[in-house]
C-alpha cells in the first residue's frame, strides 16, 4: 500500500467524512487513493476559498475541516487563506474545537 491509500485509510478511521481543495501534481496521488473511499472531495476554485470552506464546515460540522493543495504556490495561498480569518497560525489549533488540519503535496 503507498502513502497515499495508507492517509486515505487513516483518515476514514478517525472519521473524516470531507476535504476541501485543488488537485496539482503533488497531490494527485491523493487524490487517486480518494476514488475508493468515502471521504467526499470538495474542488475549490482556489486555495484561499478552500481554506474558508474548511473552516465553515469544522464549524457548522463540529469535526475536522481538511484543506489540501499542491506545493509551491497553491499551499502559500493556504496559508493566506488561514491568516485571513484573523487566526494567524497554521493549523491545528488547540484553542478551536474545529480543529482544521492542512496537507499539501511534496
Amino acid at each position: 500500500m503507498d502513502a497515499a491509500r495508507k492517509l486515505v485509510r487513516t483518515m476514514e478511521e478517525l472519521g473524516v467524512e470531507a476535504i476541501f481543495g485543488i488537485p496539482g501534481g503533488a497531490n494527485l496521488p491523493f487524490y487517486d487513493a480518494l476514488v475508493d473511499s468515502e471521504i467526499r472531495s470538495f474542488l475549490m476554485k482556489h486555495e484561499q476559498q478552500a481554506a474558508h470552506a474548511a473552516e465553515g464546515y469544522a464549524r457548522v460540522k463540529r469535526r475536522p475541516g481538511l484543506v489540501t493543495a499542491t506545493s509551491g504556490p497553491g499551499a502559500t495561498n493556504l496559508i493566506t487563506g488561514n491568516r485571513q480569518r484573523g487566526h494567524g497560525q497554521l493549523a491545528p489549533r488547540r484553542h478551536n474545537r474545529s480543529g482544521d488540519q492542512v496537507l499539501h503535496g511534496d
